[in-house]
């Protein structure tokens, strides 16, 4: 039972979600272990033309398939990181892209040659964590440790920021993904939070690390930001300990009920709500 005083919940319903857990976990619903060495510095990656590219601190870019085969590993790019961790790492399709800490912006081609003259961009961070970075609809978007969230040109020109996005920071630096409708920022624990384009937080999930470390796992020694990225429908991640290829399908509330109502329901400060629910275990 859910009581709202008058103060509480007013505006338009459509949909009653209810979750006893506000902190959904992530189960990878297929393990690809061991597809590159393990690295305390950690990797990014990123889909290109439906491959993904997996990059390491020294600019060796990683070349698989969906499922983990290994295609191709391209030496002496120009996406070589200054700082601890990798380069904030996105593509548009056409250009691979990298920030380094200290605002260095790198285009280079799918092979990782750099197409124009690397250039800094006036931002800078902590040399220790770095920034995530992502494409999204034209433009690149950078996260930095502190949650402030950067928005670029893909001439590496900086565009706006920076906007705090509310979400969180990591001791080890932080990732960032798109699916279109949201990014999702990631710290270096395991925390994914779900924020809109306009920085409203819609959702904090957990990868399910109790789970991984029953096998093979081992918190203390990832010292490095989570990066995942999105196909459509699934997303992926590299954990760098064990350099394992994770692919995630869905995410699982412990318990959960989603009601859409027959019509819009409005309350207003002049009213009171009771929301009643009876679950049964199945």
């Amino acid at each position: 039972v859910f009581n709202f005083d008058k103060n509480t919940a007013n505006g338009t319903f459509n949909t009653i979600l209810w979750l006893n857990d506000t902190n959904p976990d992530f189960f990878p619903d297929v393990v690809y272990r061991n597809v590159v060495p393990s690295d305390p510095n950690g990797y990014r990656i990123e889909l290109v033309d439906d491959y993904l590219y997996v990059l390491n601190k020294a600019g060796i870019l990683f070349k698989f398939t969906k499922d983990g085969t290994k295609i191709e590993e391209i030496n002496n790019t120009n996406l070589v990181a200054g700082g601890t961790h990798p380069v904030g790492f996105a593509s548009d399709g056409v250009f691979l892209y990298g920030l380094d800490y200290d605002g260095k912006f790198i285009k280079t081609d799918k092979n990782g040659i750099a197409v124009e003259t690397p250039k800094y961009i006036g931002i800078s961070t902590n040399a220790a964590t770095g920034y995530g970075l992502c494409f999204d609809r034209g433009y690149l978007y950078a996260i930095d440790s502190s949650a402030m969230l950067y928005k670029i040109s893909t001439s590496g020109i900086l565009l706006e920021g920076p906007t705090n996005s509310g979400a969180h920071s990591g001791y080890y630096g932080v990732g960032i993904a798109s699916d279109g409708a949201a990014f999702y920022m990631t710290d270096d624990e395991g925390t994914v939070i779900k924020v809109s384009k306009n920085g409203r937080i819609m959702g904090r999930f957990y990868f399910h690390i109790s789970l991984l470390m029953a096998f093979d796992y081992d918190i203390p020694k990832n010292y490095a930001p989570y990066p995942i990225v999105f196909d459509g429908r699934n997303m992926y991640s590299i954990r760098n300990y064990h350099g394992c290829l994770d692919k995630y399908s869905r995410y699982y509330p412990l318990w959960t009920a989603r009601t859409v109502l027959p019509r819009p329901i409005t309350k207003t400060s002049n009213q009171t709500m009771r929301i009643v629910y009876d679950f049964i275990r199945v």
